[in-house]
């Protein structure tokens, strides 16, 4: 893969990995995103939602929506069927494995089970 240049204005460090942004910066955009978004707890996923989510992910070794199993770049996590933005709720029948990117990739669309 050919080298190229950071796309970070205050970095421009020469990378050979996917994005435009080298992995250091790709890494501090994802911290300041995750961070603006709040605890699970702010965002209305208390006790509930992390006891599911540990039923969930006990025995998963699949995502659900790739069929890939998880690496330590994309490791699966708890995702709603149904996301609670259109009714859905965190009961345990809810939740589905999901690689963290392709959670975040489907935002609040209604999921195919």
């Amino acid at each position: 893969m050919p080298r190229r240049e950071c796309l970070n204005p205050r970095c421009r460090v020469l990378h050979s990995g996917p994005g435009p942004r080298c992995p250091m910066c790709t890494s501090r955009q994802e911290q300041a995103r995750d961070a603006a978004r709040g605890t699970t707890t702010q965002r209305g996923l208390g006790a509930d939602h992390q006891a599911a989510a540990r039923v969930v992910l006990a025995n998963a070794e699949l995502c659900v929506v790739c069929g890939q199993p998880p690496t330590a770049d994309d490791p699966l996590e708890a995702g709603h069927i149904i996301p609670r933005v259109r009714g859905g709720t965190n009961d345990i029948t809810n939740y589905r494995a999901e690689h963290r990117s392709c959670n975040r990739s489907q935002g609040a669309d209604l999921r195919q089970r």
